[in-house]
């Protein structure tokens, strides 16, 4: 788990293909996000497909939790990673 706070900066996801994919081919893997908090309201909107062109083992993605002047307590947001190959 990790924890990002409203308006201190940005962090980063990393994601990498398995260490058995072919880099000759394109990939992708799809996201499902969840939790208390809400995408594009609370956090930078998220894709919820990942393409790995041909030839790039890793893709990132910068996130940002937005300061929305609500006393709302912690929030969550799960990521689930589907159909890794």
């Amino acid at each position: 788990a990790n924890t990002l706070y409203e308006d201190c900066g940005e962090a980063s996801l990393v994601f990498t293909r398995a260490a058995v994919s072919n880099l000759e081919v394109e990939d992708m893997v799809i996201i499902e996000w969840d939790g208390t908090a809400q995408m594009g309201i609370d956090y930078t909107a998220m894709p919820d497909t990942i393409i790995f062109p041909v030839g790039v083992s890793q893709v990132s993605y910068s996130i940002d939790a937005f300061v929305d002047g609500t006393a709302e307590g912690l929030e969550s947001v799960f990521m689930n990673i589907l159909n890794l190959g």
